[in-house]
């Protein structure tokens, strides 16, 4: 029998963008994904941490989602129909 290993990354939110030190932008460490808010709730904000709407969106969302966005779509390759590969192998053979 074999052991199935299961890795879990520790998300956190860092600061990516900031204004006259008041942070605009957090970022997943893991994916990258950007969660901003306005200049004016930046200013208005009292601490450096991230508001409690941007660490609930931070909380739902999912790093295999944004590393999905980031991949070419099926769309753009050619569509060949599965017979055609089955073909192209045998002639190769001959």
């Amino acid at each position: 029998m074999g052991r199935v290993l299961r890795f879990r990354h520790t998300r956190w939110l860092t600061t990516a963008y900031s204004l006259n030190g008041h942070p605009l932008a957090w970022q997943c460490v893991v994916c990258g994904k950007p969660f901003t808010i306005s200049i004016d709730e930046a200013e208005r904000a009292i601490d450096l941490l991230p508001p409690l709407h941007i660490e609930s969106e931070f909380n739902v969302h999912s790093c295999e989602l944004e590393f999905e966005k980031r991949l070419p779509t099926p769309i753009d390759a050619p569509m060949r129909p599965a017979h055609a590969f089955r073909e192209e192998l045998f002639r190769r053979k001959a």
